[in-house]
């Protein structure tokens, strides 16, 4: 397991990383303006090559909010966004093993840890979102925010790091997966959920019952939502149960409402609600891992009903490319 460099708690917030990347001089604001068709993404690449900062864009064209990136793009910004986890895991992997055969004895000696992740682990429902109440403003159209484009032959303006959370028609078990998400009109994308997915399972469902899915995408979120979004996790183990662990809380999730179409987690900037339609649409192409280009294909589409942002809310994105990027960071540390 890595050496963690500092022992501190993991932010629980998008602007906690920021703020503690910016006090431990890890991140370069770039106030000029830049478009985030290709120029973003050139921006980002050179600073990532050149072992730098993470990116704070103030001043995206076309746009009133912010971006965000290189977020994970050294080890020791890693190390900063997932706080101290060594001894936590540990302690879960001594329970493991003593539990067994243990008995009652094994469970007494054991009890910090069982009490802490009985008072940690898990969600929790909040009320229901409430705009104007929570500080959100309504964006009327998908135009209005800052999607980028990477590579010249992309297939469109995509968001590389949203977290889609599903929730299955009939169990309402959750999933949290990060699938990149192409504009295609002012209410309408594209879902890379692939059907092996959480979310592609969900999605098959709910076609296969004739009911609507309903779909909500979080932009901006603390760094282990992004982690649990990329882990391989068992199906029967939630993202968000795994991001309670991370965080050392629970995870609060709103109640469903009227302005979302379905339920939501808290304190993200921006949330795009909607649901997936009975038909697909085309994706892609998309610069990939590797240096070549995606296939087009065609993935499910998400009729959007509802925007809602911070007023000045910021975008988390990242560039796909050959290595290394952030992923290969993210990867190391997984």
């Amino acid at each position: 397991m890595m050496k963690l460099r500092s022992k501190h708690t993991p932010p629980n917030s998008l602007r906690a990383f920021l703020s503690l990347l910016a006090k431990e001089g890890e991140l370069k604001e770039v106030s000029r303006d830049v478009d985030p068709y290709l120029e973003f993404s050139q921006l980002h690449l050179d600073e990532i090559a050149a072992s730098g900062k993470a990116l704070l864009f103030s001043n995206i064209r076309r746009s009133r909010f912010r971006i965000c990136s290189n977020l994970f793009g050294t080890t020791k910004r890693v190390e900063l966004a997932f706080g101290d986890l060594e001894k936590s895991i540990a302690s879960i992997f001594e329970l493991l093993h003593a539990l067994p055969n243990g008995g009652l004895k094994s469970l007494w000696q054991h009890r910090s840890t069982l009490f802490r992740l009985g008072r940690s682990i898990g969600t929790c429902s909040t009320a229901s979102f409430d705009s104007s109440a929570q500080g959100y403003i309504r964006v009327n159209s998908l135009d209005e925010l800052p999607f980028t484009t990477s590579w010249p032959k992309d297939g469109g303006a995509f968001l590389t790091w949203p977290h889609v959370y599903t929730e299955h028609p009939v169990t309402k078990v959750s999933n949290l997966g990060i699938y990149r998400v192409q504009r295609h009109s002012d209410d309408c994308a594209g879902i890379h959920c692939q059907i092996a997915k959480g979310g592609g399972f969900h999605i098959n469902s709910a076609r296969v019952g004739g009911s609507a899915l309903p779909c909500t995408i979080h932009v901006g979120m603390a760094p282990a939502f992004t982690l649990a979004g990329i882990t391989p996790l068992p199906e029967h183990i939630s993202e968000l149960l795994f991001v309670s662990f991370l965080l050392g809380q629970k995870v609060k999730v709103h109640k469903h409402g009227n302005l979302l179409s379905g339920r939501a987690i808290a304190d993200s900037e921006c949330y795009i609600s909607g649901t997936i339609l009975d038909s697909d649409i085309p994706e892609g192409p998309f610069g990939d891992h590797y240096g070549y280009y995606s296939w087009q294909h065609k993935f499910p589409a998400l009729k959007v009903s509802g925007i809602y942002a911070k007023p000045d809310a910021i975008f988390s994105s990242t560039v796909v490319g050959k290595p290394y990027q952030e992923d290969y960071f993210l990867g190391n540390y997984l």
